[in-house]
């Protein structure tokens, strides 16, 4: 490495695990473990810019994109070095074609900021955010749809929500 090189390292786990339940209906288990840190003359932390994020279609649906774990003084999230999300669904026969696929699910995650140069946050379990809904996926000609439809079960002061969501290509 060279004088000006960032010196940090991240780790991740990724989880997509499906059932068979009974008839068509499938089980679906989802779940993403991420962490980083820094060392050398960055010890104790993740280039900003580096930091995971939690909320929205990839994580949280339910809560605004990228919106949840530690927030600076004007409200803003600003990530974190430790990332925990997960879901667990049931997908639901399709009827209306094979290119249409609907889950019912619920979720939960939050990024946490585990040791700072200012501070140590820490991971506390009691902070992770919950919601449910319905998704359907769609596979069409142009690309795969994703549309959401969720509310958040447990939420705290300061978090932004997002009832409806939407991925294009994903």
């Amino acid at each position: 490495f060279s004088k000006n090189s960032l010196e940090y390292y991240k780790a991740g786990y990724n989880l997509n695990y499906y059932h068979p339940l009974v008839k068509s209906f499938l089980a679906h288990l989802k779940a993403d473990v991420n962490y980083g840190n820094g060392y050398g003359r960055y010890d104790g932390s993740l280039p900003f810019f580096k930091n995971y994020y939690s909320g929205g279609m990839g994580s949280v649906r339910g809560f605004e994109t990228n919106e949840l774990g530690p927030k600076d003084s004007n409200g803003d999230a600003f990530g974190g070095n430790f990332g925990l999300d997960g879901s667990a669904g049931i997908v639901l026969p399709s009827f209306i074609s094979d290119t249409v696929r609907t889950t019912l699910f619920v979720d939960a995650g939050n990024v946490y900021q585990t040791d700072s140069a200012e501070k140590h946050y820490g991971i506390k379990l009691n902070e992770l955010r919950y919601s449910t809904g319905i998704e359907v996926d769609w596979r069409s000609p142009i690309a795969l749809l994703n549309f959401s439809l969720a509310t958040p079960i447990h939420k705290r002061s300061g978090d932004d929500t997002a009832v409806f969501q939407f991925t294009i290509g994903s």
